[in-house]
Order: C-alpha cells, then sequence, then structure tokens
C-alpha cells in the first residue's frame, strides 16, 4: 500500500470522513484536475483529498491569515499560525510526492482573491465564513469561474442545526437552499450541498 502523507490532527471544525469520501469520489469519477478550495483551516482536508484523488493537478487553498499572524477573530476561521505553518511545510512534499504542477495557500481571503483572480476550476469547495452574506458571495463569486463540467460543494449543509453559531436563516445552509441551479444534499455527518451549475440534464 503506498504511504500517504500525515495527515494533521483533526479536531471539530475539520470536514468529517464521509464527507471527504463523498467530494473524493466525486473528483476521481469525474477525472478533475483542478481545485479550489474556501477555507483552509489546518490542511486537513486538502491534504486528504490530494491523498485520495490522483488526478488532482492544481489545488489552490484560500483562508484569511492576519499579516501579524495571529489567530484570526473573524467569523468561519479559528486557526492558528502553527497549524498553517505545519501546513505550508508539507506543501512542496505533497507537489513532489503527486506529481502536482500548481499546489498553494493563498491567505487574502476568498473576497480579494476573487477578485484578482483569472483561472477556472474543476472543483470548488465552499468552506469557509459560513454565515448567509459571506457564503452567498463566494457561490456567486465561484459560478463565474467554475468549468463547464464542474461541481461547487457547500460544506456544513444542515436542515435544523446552528452553523458558526448561526440558526439556518442566517448562515449557508439558506444560501444553498436558495440556489436554483441543479442541486443535491448529500446528508453526512455535517451536510453536503453539491451543485452542478452549468449541467444540461
Amino acid at each position: 500500500m503506498e504511504e500517504k502523507i500525515p495527515l494533521p490532527k483533526r479536531d471539530g471544525n475539520n470536514m468529517q470522513k464521509d464527507d471527504l469520501e463523498i467530494i473524493s469520489g466525486i473528483i476521481n469519477e469525474n477525472k478533475f484536475e483542478d481545485i479550489l478550495e474556501i477555507g483552509t483551516y489546518n490542511g486537513y482536508s486538502a491534504i486528504f483529498l490530494i491523498n485520495n484523488c490522483k488526478t488532482i493537478k492544481n489545488f489552490v487553498t484560500v483562508d484569511y491569515i492576519p499579516k501579524d499572524r495571529k489567530r484570526t477573530t473573524l467569523k468561519g476561521s479559528g486557526f492558528s499560525p502553527e497549524e498553517i505553518e505545519n501546513f505550508s511545510n508539507k506543501l512542496s512534499e505533497l507537489k513532489k510526492k503527486y506529481n502536482i504542477k500548481k499546489l498553494e495557500i493563498r491567505t487574502e481571503g476568498s473576497n480579494n482573491f476573487f477578485k484578482d483572480n483569472k483561472k477556472t476550476f474543476d472543483v470548488i469547495i465552499i468552506d469557509g465564513d459560513h454565515s448567509y452574506e459571506q457564503s452567498k458571495r463566494d457561490l456567486e463569486n465561484a459560478l463565474k469561474v467554475i468549468r463547464k463540467r464542474g461541481v461547487i460543494i457547500m460544506h456544513d449543509i444542515r436542515d435544523s442545526s446552528y452553523v458558526q453559531n448561526l440558526p439556518p436563516e442566517e448562515n449557508c445552509t439558506r444560501t444553498f437552499k436558495e440556489c436554483k441551479l441543479k442541486k443535491e444534499l448529500k446528508k453526512t455527518s455535517l451536510g453536503l450541498g453539491i451543485i452542478w451549475p452549468k449541467s444540461q440534464n
């Protein structure tokens, strides 16, 4: 069995294994190569996906990291400088092991990333700030750069629970419910909202 890059210590802010297995399945089944993740946290989900999806060629993960590198107090973030530093140190190892062309952490936050981004993606994972306002903005920006066969995946989509200490009408659950495109809800531990924006079916 091929040895995989060790994952960071998992905590309650990371995606659950059942969530990540579904995302891995989508990437592998469709042979998707270019992935954008909104919400780096400690790098757990990024490393899991790269370990388990051999078609990935480019992986960009975006979060907000303050310039003074102190723990952020923004909604939806909770990483420490040490966690991000540990993930950063694994980038070259991941890139070499899996022959990935581009693997990077962007630290300017999703709004600034999308403002300057000119690239398109096969898969966009939205798991950053879970408030209704920001998740809606992330979805709107993602729709502009998703490819024809691409998929947008929203995490923490639950029918009747609090996400980020916000009730459903004020968090990403509402964003997903309001989306009029082809979609499905995977009732995993934390809920995955799968959106196929340009599907003709």
